[in-house]
């Protein structure tokens, strides 16, 4: 026999054997995809080794969270708001209040003063609580806060009351900005961090409009209209 018969030969056995292993290869495969993965083309679901999953599931479980967050951050700037509401509001009750009073110039001075004087205090005194108890827990203890102060302001009688309550806001105020805006930053993903934070000044900004529309709206009434 020849040796060109030899080389026949091989290169037959070598591609014999190469198309044998070649179709193991695809049996093999094709019984693990059956075992693993049954495809249910009505429902759109991939079961993956008896787990079910939605193809849409990333992205309708990354929309949830998304919601999540901004009601979440809604909620949480509305210290912003109240932050805000209280530093703009003063400014048309003033109005009022000079004549209801008759304060003079010191006095308008110390009332509108105190609620910055006593907001940058606590906004320092917010950092510590922070760290002790939580951005939770200063949170809500800034809402009773606001709340009590707003209360006290509403029933006030004598210009020391007036500017007990504002002193009072002026907690509630540094502690909100010290702690919101860190709440929601630490709440964010990198990706919405920027968007959700902003949240919260837009809400400072919006209960300064606020603030000015209720003033324009209670101006008619001389008497109670600052309450």
């Amino acid at each position: 026999m020849s040796s060109a018969d030899n080389d026949d030969i091989d290169s037959e056995d070598f591609e014999m054997s190469t198309s044998i292993e070649t179709s193991l290869l695809l049996n093999s495969a094709s019984g693990m995809d059956e075992r693993n993965v049954k495809y249910t083309p009505s429902e759109d679901n991939v079961a993956v080794n008896g787990t079910s999953t939605n193809s849409d599931g990333d992205i309708s479980e990354e929309a949830k969270t998304s919601g999540f967050l901004y009601v979440l951050s809604f909620f949480a700037a509305i210290g912003g708001f109240l932050f805000g509401y209280d530093t703009g509001v003063v400014s048309g009750a003033m109005l009022l209040l000079k004549k209801q009073f008759n304060l003079t110039s010191l006095w308008e001075e110390i009332i509108v003063s105190a609620t910055i004087l006593f907001a940058a205090i606590f906004a320092l005194v917010g950092g510590f609580l922070n760290d002790y108890f939580g951005r939770k827990f200063t949170t809500v203890c800034a809402s009773f806060v606001f709340t009590g102060g707003a209360v006290l302001l509403g029933f006030a009688q004598n210009i020391a009351m007036l500017v007990i309550g504002r002193s009072i806001l002026g907690i509630g105020i540094g502690l909100a900005s010290m702690t919101v805006p860190i709440y929601i930053a630490e709440c964010a993903p990198p990706q919405m961090r920027g968007r959700l934070v902003t949240l919260n000044n837009l809400f400072i900004t919006g209960g300064q409009f606020i603030a000015s529309v209720v003033d324009g709206g209670f101006s008619y009434d001389k008497v109670n209209g600052w309450r």
